[in-house]
């Protein structure tokens, strides 16, 4: 079973609907170049490539600022998501508003999950220093042989940062070599 967004090379959201025996498609995937798969579709085969035996760490940042609601499902749904990693992944969460804070620290999967199911977070409050915590973050992120990759949840934008900008985001992501995946919600 595969659940997929589809974008093209640019990021833009494709919008066609594929229909197995009639469209051929390419789906890539992994977290960094040395760990890069790509499953096809063509001429009614689903080709997959083996599975990499190396893990990923994850670094989750959720938006607490004043405009979210409904964190609790989120969180719901990230500690679903880590009932699915493999025991060579691990996890951290941290929130933000103007504020950051690292609510569990990067772990294995199996401990993450019974923090996330007792977790509990400030009410939403305050501005949005999304740049300011994601650049922090990064900063912060634990070095390993794992592959990276930062998970960025927000409602708004950034409202609060003054002295990091998008620009800052990116040259700390790129010299760090953990991408930063943003999923706005609402």
């Amino acid at each position: 079973y595969l659940r997929a967004v589809l974008l093209d090379k640019f990021g833009n959201f494709v919008k066609k609907n594929f229909r197995i025996g009639q469209d051929d498609f390419s789906l890539e995937y992994g977290c960094d170049d040395q760990k890069f798969s790509k499953v096809t579709y063509s001429d009614s085969k689903l080709v997959m490539p083996p599975v990499n035996s190396g893990g990923c760490d994850f670094s989750i940042l959720l938006d607490n600022s004043a405009a979210v609601q409904d964190n609790d499902r989120i969180i719901a749904a990230l500690g679903r998501f880590s009932e699915n990693l493999t025991q060579q992944d691990r996890v951290q969460f941290s929130v933000f508003n103007q504020n950051y804070n690292q609510l569990i620290p990067m772990q294995s999967p199996e401990t993450a999950i019974s923090q996330f199911n007792s977790i509990s977070i400030e009410t939403p409050n305050g501005l949005n220093s999304l740049y300011k915590s994601v650049y922090k973050n990064v900063e912060q992120f634990p070095k390993s042989n794992n592959c990276r990759a930062l998970v960025v949840i927000t409602h708004y934008n950034d409202n609060s940062s003054l002295v990091y900008t998008a620009a800052d985001l990116i040259n700390i992501s790129k010299s760090a070599d953990v991408p930063i995946y943003i999923i706005a919600v609402g």
